[in-house]
């Protein structure tokens, strides 16, 4: 996402285009895989833009309530991380590196369809996260 359309994401959604709101959804675009504040306040550093933990907290609470961004909390970490909210996808969280992998290929609209029909329930969004080892902390 560019400054262009970072700047219409936020008009869109009724809020003011603030240097720093753009600079962190261009930083969370930019990036692969979700970042936690730390990560995000360390880019705005590098891109020579200074914003207090206190701010970022606020701005990503706005994002995440207009639905621009998602967070990611693994249940054995008190570290979340924030993404651009895009396609529907799902993480794997390792629980000793913290690493996050995106899990593209997940069959959840099978049963969501199957609880539609048995349970006569109209689901509107989901959250599933999976959490262990990865291969690299297995060894």
């Amino acid at each position: 996402m560019n400054l262009v359309n970072a700047s219409k994401s936020l008009k869109e959604l009724g809020l003011r285009q603030t240097k720093s709101r753009v600079l962190i959804i261009e930083i969370l675009e930019q990036k692969r895989g979700p970042l936690s504040v730390e990560e995000i306040i360390h880019q705005m550093k590098v891109k020579r833009s200074f914003c207090d933990q206190a701010t970022v907290y606020r701005i990503l609470v706005v994002l995440l309530q207009k639905k621009l961004i998602q967070k990611i909390t693994s249940p054995n970490s008190l570290l979340s991380r924030y993404e651009i909210n895009t396609s529907d996808h799902h993480h794997f969280t390792c629980d000793d590196c913290g690493k996050i992998e995106e899990i593209v290929s997940c069959n959840v609209d099978i049963l969501i369809n199957k609880l539609s029909k048995q349970k006569h329930l109209l689901v509107k969004g989901h959250s599933l996260e999976f959490y262990g080892l990865c291969a690299r902390c297995q060894n």
